[in-house]
């Protein structure tokens, strides 16, 4: 599928120069609607593989707009990519000024190529989430599987595959790719104390906490058996900070975790990496350098970051 065959709603108004970009683009499918609480609607009448919020005030989105949409997708075991349009001040802001829920950004004013850029991107993340979803109702116990059939993510060979991806574009775009490893600090003991069953609800709980704090367009994985692991990239190396892995540790511990899990505290250990492509590092080595540090993060005493 080219560029000009993707099937895009556009949310809002868009400025005249965007508006121009998006004209010469020449979709082939392409609708409008003033009204953001129409979205859910109109891709519930037909699937969109890309959603332009078109609108630079994100106070104007409602939350749940999103929630709906995402809810559809669910159902239907497919993925719709949600690009915010924003300015330069709401992209470098602390932390951006950008929608929950968003996959990607475009940066106003933009142009026909890197509109182009932007929704390709878009739609392959959309892509790769679709056929994840759609592979859990056909597991496979080959060596190639990408799934984790615990937690529903992607499992080890499904971080690799990313993070070697990532790399490729950073070296290619310049920017920052990053991975990072999540160890849950005497799971083990966890699970001598309460059994088996009350450790995969631990590590059930945990991924979906961690889903709901990273991006969409971020790569989460289980690495290992008490282990997760997250690849994500950055445009600008500049707009890498730490507040972005620190939240993972607030996130995961606390609060507590629900009452089904006796309202048990976990803490985690979380190492990160970082390459902006000139080390020439390969996934391996990013993974290793991760994991190094991870340990030195449970070594320190647990709930600790090192970047």
């Amino acid at each position: 599928m080219t560029e000009n065959q993707l099937s895009i709603v556009i949310a809002g108004d868009l400025a005249p120069h965007c508006e121009a970009a998006i004209e010469s683009a020449r979709f082939q499918d392409l609708r409008r609607t003033q009204s953001f609480s129409k979205v859910p609607a109109l891709c519930a009448e037909q699937a969109a593989d890309v959603v332009i919020l078109a609108s630079l005030q994100p106070s104007n989105f409602d939350p749940a707009i999103i929630n709906n949409l995402r809810h559809q997708d669910s159902a239907q075991d497919r993925y719709t990519a949600i690009v915010q349009c924003v300015t330069a001040e709401q992209l470098q802001a602390s932390p951006p000024a950008l929608v929950p829920g968003v996959d990607d950004y475009l940066l106003a004013p933009f142009d026909g190529a890197s509109l182009s850029l932007r929704l390709k991107t878009a739609h392959r993340i959309a892509s790769l989430e679709t056929q994840l979803r759609l592979h859990k109702h056909h597991p496979s116990a080959s060596e190639t599987s990408l799934q984790d059939p615990l937690t529903g993510l992607g499992n080890w060979r499904y971080l690799i595959k990313h993070l070697e991806a990532l790399l490729l574009e950073t070296r290619s775009r310049d920017g920052l790719s990053c991975c990072a490893l999540l160890s849950i600090d005497q799971l083990d003991l966890i699970a001598e104390r309460h059994g088996q069953n009350f450790k995969n609800e631990v590590l059930r709980e945990v991924a979906n906490r961690l889903r709901a704090t990273l991006r969409p367009i971020d790569f989460l994985a289980r690495t290992g058996d008490n282990e997760f692991g997250v690849a994500l990239r950055y445009a600008d190396s500049a707009h890498i900070r730490p507040w972005i892995f620190e939240r993972l540790l607030r996130t995961i511990s606390y609060p507590p975790l629900p009452a089904t899990l006796d309202e048990i505290e976990i803490s985690v250990s979380v190492g990160v990496c970082c390459d902006d492509g000139r080390s020439e590092l390969t996934p391996f080595d990013m993974l290793a350098s991760a994991s190094r540090k991870m340990r030195d993060a449970q070594e320190t005493g647990g709930n600790t970051l090192i970047m």
